[in-house]
């Protein structure tokens, strides 16, 4: 027998109980009726995705990586990857806080370069920013970056082609310690792409004969005191390395800011580390 049937039975019987019972059954016989009324009722099955909602799902809209850190959210699209922490959204360039990945003349940075852009060519992202920072010295906005796949910092860091930054205008405290518990060890960023150029060596000219002189007849001329040589540029604790190729061959990159041969010229991104490839 259909559900249908089986509710109109329902009701017949309940009706006849309360005719029978007349009106002696008073509210024993109306709450007879009710009960035998619901437990006929069919039940009423929603279909699925109804309403916008699906099986499993609480109905909250769903957060981006970086939901508990920074202020100001904005949503954005990227529209170029320079390497891999520093992107663009049309004229304005981004620095991804809180990481520092290899610099893209290296191996580590062709790979970095490439992991963004897996995960931000083209894609919709929430920059938010920590209070008190804005600017680097480059003019880069320094910003939390939220994409459809987690905070873009957390998806970076455990690749060795990417490590924690600890310079200024950095994040938050605790977000560096949970970069930190990700961060598989120290960077690996291999060899330069593109060698550094090599000095021409110098051939020495033949030299003449010596001439023999006559002895002097006339006084010695004054020779004009020689202009001293101009030192090298100055660098953090006097010791100086022309360009990378020498400060790895004397067995001392990388360099870190403040330590003896640091030069900000061996410094290309300026992230506090020269020669790190």
């Amino acid at each position: 027998m259909s559900k249908a049937g089986l509710f109109g039975t329902a009701l017949f019987a309940a009706a006849l109980t309360c005719g029978c019972a007349g009106p002696a059954g008073g509210p024993e016989a109306d709450a007879a009726v009710n009960a035998a009324a619901v437990s006929a009722a069919p039940a009423v099955v929603a279909p699925a995705g109804a309403a916008g909602t699906s099986a499993g799902s609480t109905g909250a809209p769903a957060e981006r990586g970086n939901a508990r850190y920074g202020i100001g959210p904005e949503v954005v699209t990227v529209t170029s990857v320079t390497d891999g922490d520093t992107f663009r959204v049309g004229d304005r360039r981004i620095r991804v806080i809180g990481i520092d990945s290899c610099e893209a003349a290296t191996v580590g940075g062709q790979q970095a370069t490439a992991a963004a852009r897996r995960v931000l060519s083209g894609a919709t992202v929430t920059l938010t920013r920590e209070p008190g920072v804005d600017l680097d010295r480059y003019g880069r906005e320094v910003r939390y970056v939220g994409t459809s796949a987690g905070d873009l910092g957390r998806l970076m860091v455990p690749g060795d082609h990417t490590g924690v930054y600890r310079g200024g205008n950095n994040a938050a405290a605790s977000y560096l310690a949970g970069l930190t518990a990700l961060d598989a060890g120290a960077r690996g960023c291999g060899a330069s792409t593109t060698s550094e150029p090599t000095p021409a060596t110098r051939q020495k000219a033949p030299q003449a004969a010596p001439r023999t002189e006559e002895p002097r007849t006339t006084a010695p001329r004054t020779t004009a005191p020689r202009q001293a040589v101009q030192a090298p540029p100055a660098s953090s604790g006097g010791a100086y390395y022309k360009n990378c190729s020498a400060a790895r061959a004397a067995g001392a990159a990388p360099l870190y800011r403040g330590q003896p041969g640091y030069a900000a010229k061996l410094d290309r991104d300026d992230d506090g580390v020269a020669c790190e490839g």
